[in-house]
């Protein structure tokens, strides 16, 4: 397991200096986008951020927003790593070769990779975005739910690999919330705040994933843990939805309120 981590932890180590030397600090240093869009960028940054005054981010931290969007992405990524760090296994479970299991375990996320480049961009809407996100987190859980119970091995396969994409696409539709949610610099603030707790779903997947296929006896049961939090996940967009915690003018308004008594 140590390997896994230095395998995939090291690359983003030894990319450091590439990211502080090319990336650009600003709209007048990005040199891969045009004139017009360099002004128009420069004058919504502009309008965004008037007074230079960027608040405290501890009251973003505790808005119960903050805390709903980053419960989802927790359940998210404890679904995506634990899939990353449990498919393979559950593959090699099939009797099939190393090789095989290589190329098997690439499918869903050769997949997820097309679905990414197609789903995306016609979710422009608010509700559109939220009613995708609930359909494709009912999409997955039925898929991995499938795959535990299946009778052929190639059924489990498929299910895998339709419910795979179906984590990858929710990434999109979490990041599309938080400007809802938020206007302004609290946008930048609560983006940080939800991906530093977010970011427990990882340690609990890579747990809790083991934890299932022991206590069940197959590594196959362990797919019960992405379909309970894609679950959930479908749950709390649906409240967002019902709740209209979203609207706009009732966003703008708690955001006014909140920049007074800061």
């Amino acid at each position: 397991m140590a390997m896994v981590f230095l395998a995939t932890g090291l690359p983003a180590v030894l990319l450091t200096p590439l990211v502080l030397v090319f990336l650009p600090n600003g709209p007048d240093d990005a040199k891969f986008i045009s004139t017009l869009e360099r002004k128009w960028l420069r004058e919504r940054l502009g309008q965004e951020t008037p007074d230079g005054q960027h608040g405290n981010p501890l009251a973003v931290i505790w808005d119960r927003r903050v805390l709903l969007l980053a419960i989802i992405y927790m359940l998210i990524l404890a679904s995506l790593y634990g899939v990353i760090y449990w498919l393979p296994t559950v593959v090699r479970g099939f009797g099939v070769s190393g090789t095989e299991n290589g190329l098997l375990s690439a499918i869903p996320w050769v997949i997820g990779a097309c679905a990414l480049v197609v789903v995306p961009r016609h979710l422009r809407k608010e509700k559109t975005v939220l009613t995708a996100m609930i359909a494709i987190s009912c999409l997955g859980l039925v898929c991995f739910y499938l795959s535990t119970g299946l009778p052929e091995n190639w059924m489990r396969m498929v299910a895998m690999s339709i419910g795979t994409p179906c984590i990858s696409l929710l990434f999109p539709c979490l990041w599309f919330l938080p400007s809802l949610f938020f206007s302004g610099q609290r946008v930048a603030m609560a983006i940080a705040a939800i991906s530093t707790i977010g970011n427990l779903g990882g340690f609990i997947a890579q747990n809790l994933m083991p934890w299932v296929a022991n206590a069940a006896g197959t590594p196959v049961a362990a797919m019960l843990v992405p379909a309970s939090a894609l679950a959930l996940v479908g749950l709390l967009a649906s409240l967002i939805k019902i709740a209209g915690f979203t609207n706009r003018q009732r966003v703008l308004a708690k955001e006014r309120r909140a920049a007074t008594n800061e």
